[in-house]
């Protein structure tokens, strides 16, 4: 599987989380269409007394409740499922490596990187230093070439570091050059990867059900809020039944 193919298996995952964050009215609608329609029939049913009527809108009223707490169950299962996929997935993507271009390219580029080490070395303007990496490291048009300028930044830095006398402003200009660099050397692939990563931050334990919502007031006005206030934690609920 290459990157690509494993961006849109993430962007899958995704697109399933948002479709369950936007399936909750839709659970809270049909179970109350639901429970109205079967106690319509309880309500019109002339063989049962009041009492009866009242006992069997009570017994739906579990059944759906119950109903409610399997459904919300489920939701809640299968987006945390997405939230890990999309969270594993994006760092199997984000290590990935940039393909490597042709062995004459590789070479140029390993006989100027060593050239420019060198001068660097033998430099005594810092400011000088700093412009010459970051001006190899525009030129560069492959990500390949860019990320192994990244690995040998820790050295490229420390020469500049020495040149400066220690001086901690080349800390902060070097900073801005690493940046510029990482940023360069990710693939648009592992971009827009870390992007969806990053809005996913914390999703793990989201209420998929807005608290004190108008589909949460009405449905629990219908069960019974001995269900629903369960709906944002499903795995907490103990039936009554089983124990």
């Amino acid at each position: 599987m290459n990157i690509r193919e494993k961006l849109q298996e993430l962007k899958g995952s995704y697109d399933r989380i948002n479709e369950i964050r936007g399936s909750s009215t839709s659970l809270a609608t049909t179970i109350k269409s639901l429970f109205e329609e079967d106690n319509g029939d309880i309500r019109n049913d002339s063989m049962l007394s009041p009492e009866g009527k009242k006992a069997k809108t009570a017994e739906l009223k579990k059944k759906y409740g119950k109903e409610f707490i399997r459904e919300a169950k489920r939701m809640k299962d299968e987006f945390q499922q997405h939230v890990v996929k999309v969270n594993a997935r994006a760092e199997i993507i984000l290590n990935e490596k940039p393909g490597k271009p042709s062995s004459i390219t590789i070479d140029t580029f390993q006989r100027e990187l060593n050239d420019m080490k060198t001068k660097l070395l033998l430099s005594v303007n810092p400011d000088e230093a700093v412009k010459s990496v970051q001006e190899f490291a525009d030129k560069q048009k492959d990500h390949y070439f860019t990320y192994q300028i990244k690995q040998e930044f820790p050295d490229i830095a420390n020469s500049i570091i020495g040149i400066s006398g220690g001086d901690p402003s080349f800390k902060l200009k070097l900073r801005d050059v690493y940046d510029n660099i990482s940023d360069k050397a990710q693939m648009p692939e592992q971009k827009e990867a870390a992007q969806i990563a990053g809005m996913l931050e914390g999703a793990f334990n989201e209420n998929l059900f807005l608290e004190r919502g108008i589909e949460l007031e009405s449905i629990a006005r219908t069960i019974g809020a001995e269900f629903t206030k369960y709906a944002n934690n499903p795995n907490s609920y103990v039936d009554s039944d089983d124990e």
